[in-house]
């Protein structure tokens, strides 16, 4: 009788088009991201300061689907520390290539930070949920 082959705990419970096209959701969050990011002109203010929720939300969507993406591959636990230099280099790349409408914003870089922060904790916590559910 054969075996099939060991799979990841989360492709037993996401759902099988999530998983399987997980690369390609990344690739399109980093898609989203990125016009988000380096677009010419700063996005519409919805509240005071709505800017750094958005870099909150941003690194947290980014920091999810990266770790979906090569969660059970070798050498997956670097999306962290990947997401924390992109933080600032972020923030810099991004008042070079638009230097007359986008600014540097230490307070920006933050956000980047704090959004990294919790994708990991969030991350942390699904996995951790996971493993401790009752198998059907």
């Amino acid at each position: 009788m054969q075996h099939a082959p060991s799979r990841s705990i989360l492709c037993n419970t996401l759902p099988s088009l999530v998983w399987r096209y997980r690369l390609a959701l990344f690739f399109a969050c980093l898609a989203v991201f990125c016009y988000g990011v380096f677009r010419p002109e700063s996005p519409p203010e919805l509240f005071q300061e709505s800017d750094k929720a958005m870099h909150v939300l941003a690194f947290l969507g980014l920091g999810l689907c990266g770790a979906l993406a090569v969660h059970g591959r070798r050498g997956a636990w670097a999306v962290w520390p990947a997401l924390v230099a992109a933080a600032p280099l972020v923030e810099w790349l991004q008042h070079v290539l638009q230097p007359a409408t986008r600014d540097f914003s230490l307070g920006d870089i933050l956000g980047n930070l704090a959004g990294a922060m919790l994708a990991a904790m969030v991350w942390r916590l699904a996995l951790g949920w996971y493993r401790a559910r009752p198998k059907p």
